[in-house]
């Protein structure tokens, strides 16, 4: 489910790639495809390792009045939106137009 409109943060840059003439384009939508993968890959591994630290750090801080705003909540927090930003460019990058070949027209 998509709540919103958001484009991420290479929206310009992916329409500008996409803009491009052939074979300029594909070769620039390529390698901003292959970026996003590798970083999406290590912001969710590191999402991961974040997830079992905070796993911990809630086993070990069962007080009262637990703290909410250590670094460890920055770090995931600020992880998630990473991925998030990820999943909107991959969105930006798929809704493209499809550019049609030249001799499919003839």
């Amino acid at each position: 489910m998509v709540v919103s409109d958001y484009r991420g943060y290479l929206a310009d840059r992916i329409q500008g790639a996409g803009n491009k003439p052939e074979p300029e384009r594909t070769e620039a939508l390529n390698a901003l495809r292959a970026n996003i993968d590798a970083t999406m890959r290590e912001d969710i591994s590191q999402y991961r390792k974040y997830a079992r630290d905070l796993r911990r750090y809630r086993d070990i801080h069962t007080g009262a009045t637990p703290q909410v705003c250590a670094d460890i909540h920055t770090a995931i927090c600020t992880k998630f939106n990473h991925i998030y930003n990820g999943f909107a460019n991959l969105r930006t990058l798929d809704r493209l137009p499809v550019q049609g070949d030249l001799f499919e027209l003839l």
